[in-house]
Parts: structure tokens; C-alpha cells; sequence
């Protein structure tokens, strides 16, 4: 079986603060209240649920294709 690079942990019902992902974090929908992202630590919150204005944000999964694409973008014009 193949090992991913990276780990997966699920742990329905718990809330965060931002500042308390490790370096090189994503948490989805809720783990952190909304949305936010530090760049020099790599770490990344797509949230819809709080701290956001729901009819402007898109849901998470949106969020997370935006920024793969924006990040692709960046990476071919390098």
C-alpha cells in the first residue's frame, strides 16, 4: 500500500484556533471559524461557516479549487 506524504486527521466536532495549526496545516470547513491563511507557514483555513459573509464565500471545496488554480498559476509563471 502506498504511503501519502502527508497525514489525515478527522476530528468531528473539535474547533481550533488558526493559531494553533502546525506549520503546513489545512483544516476544512469548520476545524478553524473561518476562513484564513499564513503563507510563511504554510498553513491554510477554508472555512463558510463562520467569520465570513455567506453570500460573497463559497463553500469549502470552492475555496480549496481556487486556490489550487491560483497556485498552479503562480507556479507556471515562475
Amino acid at each position: 500500500m502506498e504511503k501519502f506524504p502527508f497525514d489525515l486527521v478527522i476530528e468531528r466536532g473539535r474547533v481550533v484556533p488558526f493559531s494553533q495549526l502546525p506549520p503546513g496545516s489545512i483544516a476544512l470547513d469548520g476545524y478553524v471559524q473561518g476562513p484564513a491563511l499564513n503563507l510563511d507557514d504554510n498553513k491554510y483555513s477554508f472555512d463558510h461557516h463562520d467569520g465570513c459573509i455567506r453570500t460573497f464565500t463559497s463553500a469549502t471545496c470552492r475555496q480549496v479549487f481556487d486556490c489550487l488554480l491560483r497556485s498552479e498559476e503562480h507556479t507556471s509563471n515562475s
